[in-house]
């Protein structure tokens, strides 16, 4: 199939409407088509199904673009390409021909409905339990956080399975299911553009072939698919939130100039450097996060170590290069609006994603210390 767009256009349309997106705080509606219409929407479905079967090193690569030109589109997309590959990976292939053509082409979005009120960052402790109704079963409760929620036509939710003993389950809902609504407003100091409200399911029918990958299946698509998707796929959109600061900063210095000596700021040997080491801290966070996909990729033995690993650092750098790239900026850059305020606003939501640093911390100390991962 012909594309109406390259991914390189694509990136153009994002990056222009960036600062419209953060400021009216509205859903990236235009960023996500321009994705769509450069042919990545499928990114992480096969390609029997009109995907492009990209890998986890690809995916984050395309990714940590996109956080570059807007990180509110890169969370949006991120949340679609994590949810369609958990349906992808476990779905039965009459559930994949239904569902995924549709996902690749971007005539549908997807996004995850895991986090409830009271599972915070432990979102794969689902407490949702469907109920038995009519030969089938009902969904009754409150998922919280969900990106792209109202906006989004298919939601992957989680909730512990049908028969007690048989753990968690995955149901693909759409928007216009009777009983499904949307509640609450996204004010998040960053990622404006996210609308990661409640999800209330009143009663919601779900048939069997709703479930993905059938009874029991969720543990399994939460730890193999979605935590390894989703945690690279934050880091990667944390190191491109941390280009972006760089740039914006050297862009500030190469631009102005000390109306008393007429020398630019990108002239003064000790700016130099303090560029140089947000531009080293950039790198180390990028090359952390490609080794850890490739290591996922691979199926590594310490594959998991290193996920968990490229999430805390990419965000931590995120966090410390946005401050610093906003010093650089001077009193422009902390006004409302300027490039690098928002990307400091941005760069600071990362770290306390589920799972937070704080939990991802944990266990990495409990595996290197041969504990379980779980206390």
């Amino acid at each position: 199939m012909d594309w109406p767009m390259t991914l390189q256009e694509a990136l153009t349309v994002i990056a222009a409407q960036a600062e419209e997106v953060d400021r009216a705080r509205v859903w990236p509606r235009r960023g996500l088509q321009a994705l769509a219409d450069a042919g990545v929407a499928g990114l992480t479905l096969p390609e029997a199904v009109g995907g492009q079967g990209a890998s986890l090193p690809t995916m984050v690569e395309v990714l940590e673009q996109v956080g570059a030109a807007c990180a509110s589109t890169a969370m949006c997309y991120l949340m679609h390409l994590v949810a369609v590959a958990s349906v992808a990976a476990k779905a039965s292939e009459a559930q994949v021909r239904d569902w995924a053509p549709s996902w690749a082409t971007g005539r549908r979005w997807a996004t995850l409905a895991f986090s409830e009120p009271g599972t915070g960052a432990h979102f794969y402790r689902a407490e949702m339990q469907p109920e038995a109704a009519d030969g089938g079963w009902v969904l009754q409760g409150t998922k919280s956080f969900v990106t792209s929620g109202a906006f989004a036509d298919d939601y992957v939710v989680l909730t512990r399975s049908a028969n007690p003993s048989s753990g968690l389950d995955v149901w693909v809902v759409p928007r216009t299911a009777p009983g499904v609504s949307f509640g609450g407003e996204w004010t998040g100091i960053g990622m404006a553009g996210n609308a990661s409200v409640e999800m209330r399911l009143d009663r919601v029918p779900v048939r069997p072939d709703q479930r993905v990958g059938g009874e029991g299946a969720g543990e399994g698509i939460v730890f193999e698919v979605v935590a390894p998707y989703f945690l690279l796929g934050v880091a990667a959109v944390n190191v491109g939130i941390a280009k972006a600061a760089v740039e914006a900063a050297r862009a500030h210095m190469q631009g102005r100039q000390h109306s008393h000596t007429h020398q630019a700021l990108a002239e003064y040997p000790t700016l130099q450097t303090a560029v140089a080491e947000l531009d080293v801290a950039v790198r180390s966070g990028q090359a952390v996060v490609r080794e850890a996909a490739q290591r996922a990729a691979s199926g590594a033995e310490d594959a998991l170590l290193w996920v968990m690993a490229a999430k805390v650092h990419a965000t931590d750098t995120a966090a410390r290069v946005s401050d610093a790239a906003l010093g650089l900026g001077g009193g422009r850059a902390y006004a409302r609006r300027s490039p690098l305020e928002r990307h400091w606003r941005d760069g600071h939501a990362g770290r306390i994603m589920a799972p937070t640093n704080a939990t991802l911390l944990e266990w990495i100390g409990r595996t290197r210390l041969g504990l379980p991962l779980f206390a």
